[in-house]
């Protein structure tokens, strides 16, 4: 799934690159919070133009893509805005530039930075090229740019000579920007990535525009070799998990390259990945998806401890044994997973447990509007609370949590409602008091040598039928004397990936979309179940790039 979700990525970079990928002017200019030593992706190509093509050489992506989905991509605003800008510079200022321009720029090596924008996407970018050629162009673009409505010199770098950061407007509010340093041309995304003032963040421009490459430090910091591929992709962990690094701070990055012959995946881990066989034989079998996460503990508990006592974190983060275990089914739904991990001790947690659920799951319920008493609509005021006239609104807490106590094991539930819950309200007996139409039954369970939680409580059922021995677990289909940290039936997966892309387009607001999707994305989604049960190996290595290989 890692090499899938990555390749599925690539393309939406490689779009992007391939295009232009630029802003829109109504977005921050200033790419606060970059790092400019530390993207969260990086791309390495000997010809951006051949990528498109090469792309539909992937696994995957060759069953399920046409050349159609990049031919589309030659009509995006961004693209069109570009070409039509130049050529408007080109025609004014008597110039001979836009085509030759474009496709020089594509035709050549190019190195790219990434960095997560504040939409999640990766928005924000630096690409690096050698300037061979474009230096006649470079200097009639400068001098355009003294009396051109759409290119404007907007400031300079502080490297030799300060060299001038130019500004191209283009499309509907769109902007591009880049500059000549040494051998190199930079184009970038927004001023703010190479245009600050911050003393960390001119130190971090300085360390970068001194070097006579400045691309090797990404590939430094990336721990990438030297390699024959014609295309390199690396992202980091930390961007892949959304922020939840935390959680499993041994993996590093996701790499993807291409040799003119296949792509290949490799995974960097900081530290030997921990056996996940007995963990496997805790969850039901027949997923959609599993996937085995290392934890730390350390940090585990750190983070434990901001909901709970201190003491009971620790406790509780020393008694995990990692890894632990992500299961989604396509009875449930994307937003169900069921979670799984083993106990290293015979102890009870069952207080820090219960502390942990009642302080972590649940939230104020529906509203009503009563009357304030004096001091209740001082503090309500106070508060920035609703209030009309002498009226406040009064929450319904959270509803009560069930404790359902066996010779086995406990199980807590409490009912959460969510406008993406996977029940109806009319299922539950606290309709009236819910916030939304729909709810979660979430539900944590620890039951003999292992603790579980989801959701969605039928999930945490089925797997304690799994540890009563009352249905089949995962672990009894895997191969024996192997070590897996990837499973999928393909069938069931696409089925879960349908039911989800039908639920968010739904018939009356979305009629246009839901109908190219059931009529384009879907039928190719559907050649997927014919593929057999996929199962990826756990990295074995430490502190190296490690091949990523399914088996079936």
């Amino acid at each position: 799934m890692l090499a899938v979700i990555g390749l599925a990525f690539f393309v939406a970079v490689g779009m992007g690159i391939y295009h232009g990928y630029s802003r829109t002017k109504s977005e921050p200019r200033l790419a606060v919070g970059v790092s400019l030593l530390s993207p969260d992706a990086f791309f390495k190509t000997q010809r951006l133009s051949r990528l498109p093509k090469d792309l539909l050489k992937a696994p995957v992506l060759r069953d399920v893509a046409t050349e159609n989905l990049f031919f589309y991509y030659q009509e995006d605003e961004g693209r069109l805005g570009l070409e039509g800008a130049l050529r408007r510079i080109s025609f004014e200022h008597a110039l001979d530039l836009s085509d030759r321009f474009i496709a020089s720029i594509l035709d050549r090596p190019a190195q790219i930075a990434f960095w997560k924008s504040s939409d999640g996407r990766l928005g924000r970018w630096l690409m690096i090229i050698r300037r061979d050629g474009l230096i006649p162009i470079l200097e009639t673009l400068a001098k355009a740019a003294l009396t051109d409505s759409q290119l404007h010199i907007v400031g300079a770098l502080p490297s030799q000579g300060n060299p001038p950061v130019f500004e191209l407007h283009h499309g509907s509010n769109l902007t591009l920007y880049f500059a000549s340093v040494g051998d190199q041309l930079l184009v970038f995304s927004d001023s703010g990535i190479l245009l600050q003032t911050g003393a960390k963040e001119k130190d971090q421009i300085n360390s970068l525009l001194a070097e006579k490459n400045p691309a090797d430090l990404w590939v430094k910091g990336f721990q990438l070799d030297a390699q024959p591929n014609i295309h390199t992709l690396v992202v980091s962990a930390n961007y892949l998990s959304l922020g939840y690094q935390a959680l499993f701070p041994a993996l590093r990055a996701l790499r993807f390259g291409y040799d003119a012959s296949s792509w290949t995946a490799e995974v960097l881990v900081s530290a030997r990945f921990p056996s996940a066989s007995r963990v496997w034989g805790t969850v039901p079998d027949y997923p959609a998806l599993c996937v085995a996460v290392p934890i730390d503990p350390d940090r585990m508990a750190s983070l434990l401890s901001k909901v709970i006592s201190s003491s009971d974190a620790e406790r509780l983060a020393d008694a995990l044994e990692p890894p632990a275990v992500v299961c989604w089914y396509d009875k449930a739904n994307l937003y169900t997973p069921l979670v799984a991990i083993r106990k290293n001790t015979d102890a009870s947690l069952n207080t820090a447990l219960q502390s942990l659920f009642s302080t972590a799951i649940g939230a104020h319920e529906a509203g009503t509007r009563q009357p304030a008493q004096p001091l209740t609509k001082l503090i309500k005021l106070t508060e920035k609370d609703e209030a009309v006239d002498d009226t406040v609104v009064v929450y319904h807490p959270p509803f009560d949590i069930s404790v359902d106590k066996h010779p086995d094991g406990t199980v807590w539930r409490r009912e959460v409602s969510s406008p993406y819950g996977n029940r109806s309200s009319e299922e539950s007996e606290h309709s009236e008091d819910m916030r939304s139409n729909r709810y979660f039954s979430v539900a944590l369970a620890e039951w003999k040598d292992t603790l579980l939680f989801s959701p969605d409580a039928t999930l945490v059922d089925d797997a304690i039928a799994v540890l009563d021995g009352r249905f089949p677990a995962l672990g009894d289909a895997l191969p024996e004397a192997t070590e897996t940290a990837v499973v999928i039936y393909p069938d069931r997966f696409v089925d879960m990936i349908e039911t989800a892309v039908l639920d968010s387009l739904p018939d009356q607001r979305e009629p246009i979309f839901r109908n190219n999707v059931s009529e384009h994305l879907l039928p190719e989604l559907e050649k997927l179940k014919d593929s057999r049960i996929m199962r990826l190996p756990a990295p074995t290595g430490e502190t190296t790039w490690e091949s990523l290989k399914w088996s079936e």
